[in-house]
């Protein structure tokens, strides 16, 4: 469920609605990019997200790109062209793995380093979107998928401000946020959530 509460995010951003009872700020515009589902499914999912919502025009955009790997000079020039032409405050990529050309250590540095200059830059908050699952091996013995394994590793964790975890049975719709915030005043407890099916909306439980 960490795309419904990522898009849920960028909802509440431009909205100012609070985000599982946290308060937020009116921030816009949200470039919200997904490489994970059928633009004509994503498209369903957020107009049901949206229902009953008013998203004043020109704040929160949404783009599709399949295999679309930001640690290549590509991809990089046509976001660049986006930034230029939208001036977004946040930059939400979902989920981390589609904008690798592979899961090697030097992809995900490029990757990170690119962005790091566009918040240098541009000065955008990137919401970096990641999997928790298991790295999976060849029957070699060859890694072929890094998994969610380099979150707790170096590259991630030291890039991250802050990481919201999400755990729980993949079977049930409630979930537990767990956060590391390297610059909060306060500890945030471990939050119990639930996903309210009727309105694709994650709320506190």
């Amino acid at each position: 469920m960490k795309s419904i509460l990522a898009q849920q995010l960028g909802m509440c951003f431009v909205t100012g609605i609070p985000w599982l009872d946290f308060p937020t700020e009116v921030v816009h515009p949200v470039l919200y990019i997904q490489g994970e589902i059928d633009r004509g499914l994503f498209k369903v999912r957020v107009e049901q997200m949206g229902k009953g919502l008013y998203i004043p025009p020109k704040t929160l955009f949404f783009e599709t790109r399949m295999h679309w790997p930001l640690n290549h000079l590509g991809p990089q020039k046509e976001l660049l062209g986006w930034v230029q032409q939208l001036s977004p405050k946040v930059i939400i990529l979902d989920p981390a793995y589609r904008f690798l050309s592979s899961q090697a250590e030097e992809s995900i540095e490029g990757l990170l380093n690119f962005l790091d200059a566009l918040i240098y830059q541009n000065g955008v908050t990137i919401v970096l979107i990641h999997h928790s699952r298991k790295p999976r091996s060849s029957p070699q013995g060859q890694l072929i998928d890094m998994g969610g394994s380099e979150i707790r590793g170096p590259l991630y964790e030291q890039w991250a401000d802050s990481i919201v975890r999400v755990t729980g049975d993949i079977t049930s719709d409630y979930k537990f946020l767990d956060f590391e915030l390297r610059h909060a005043q306060w500890m945030v407890p471990v939050t119990r959530i639930m996903l309210n099916r009727t309105r694709l909306w994650m709320e506190r439980s």
